[in-house]
């Protein structure tokens, strides 16, 4: 007959008590937690501090989760991140045949593209080779930009001259800042190509109180004019819908 490791049981009430207050707590108040003397919930608790489970605060004395918990929380929450950004993804592909998505982050100055769905594959996840997108003229860095803090644009700018990569598709600054302000205020951006039936459009990726997380870049290219005012307009509005949900669904709406 199973006979649970009593041990074992208050170790975990320990970790799920310390979780619950992120400002710390007492060894008294663990002690009452799990019904035990101060002396042994010490050795439970500190057991748990040697492990790199729990954390020793001073100043007062008190106990809050140690970097391994943090680590697989974190890690936890970046493989739900990323399932839900590919289901998404994937929806997408479904609700616009023939198109292929890039999904990019901005790491190491530069704004990568992490996973793709190609039109020629379109039920695979693929992850590139870190490849990374043009700055200023692909619809992912576009986004990248309108949306970045002042500091981490200024940091891109210095690695990437705007007047010699980006004057090749706007004119000027000036005329590139009112395209990032229009990109924030539609929560999209379709970047004008040489072929115009070629539609490439950037969609932020957004957390919590509207932080950028990622971007998307959906290329869908079309094979006449016929209809293509209605496709661009299908294409906006499935992709501002998809960025919406997976706002929601990050937040656990």
């Amino acid at each position: 007959m199973f006979k649970p490791v009593q041990s074992l049981q208050r170790g975990m009430i320990l970790i799920e008590t310390i979780s619950a207050r992120r400002e710390g707590i007492n060894l008294k108040d663990l002690a009452h937690a799990i019904d035990c003397s101060s002396a042994a919930t010490y050795h439970l608790v500190q057991t748990l501090v040697d492990g790199g489970f729990v954390k020793r605060l001073e100043s007062p004395a008190r106990y809050v989760l140690g970097d391994k918990l943090l680590n697989l929380m974190s890690n936890e929450n970046k493989d739900r991140y990323y399932n839900i950004v590919h289901e998404e993804m994937l929806r997408l592909q479904k609700q616009l045949p023939g198109s292929s998505l890039f999904y990019s982050e901005y790491i190491g100055n530069h704004v990568t593209v992490r996973s793709a769905i190609h039109e020629n594959n379109p039920t695979q996840i693929q992850r590139p080779n870190n490849y990374i997108l043009p700055p200023y003229l692909s619809a992912g860095s576009v986004v990248h930009l309108a949306y970045w803090s002042s500091e981490i644009s200024d940091e891109y700018q210095q690695i990437y001259p705007f007047h010699m990569y980006g004057h090749v598709l706007w004119d000027d600054w000036e005329t590139f800042e009112t395209i990032l302000a229009k990109t924030r205020k539609e929560g999209c951006i379709l970047v004008p190509e040489k072929k115009p039936l070629n539609l490439k459009l950037g969609l932020p990726i957004l957390g919590k109180d509207n932080a950028l997380m990622a971007a998307l870049t959906i290329q869908w290219n079309q094979s006449e004019r016929k209809g293509l005012r209605e496709k661009i307009r299908t294409l906006k509005q499935t992709a501002q819908a998809s960025g919406k949900r997976i706002t929601e669904r990050l937040e656990g709406k």
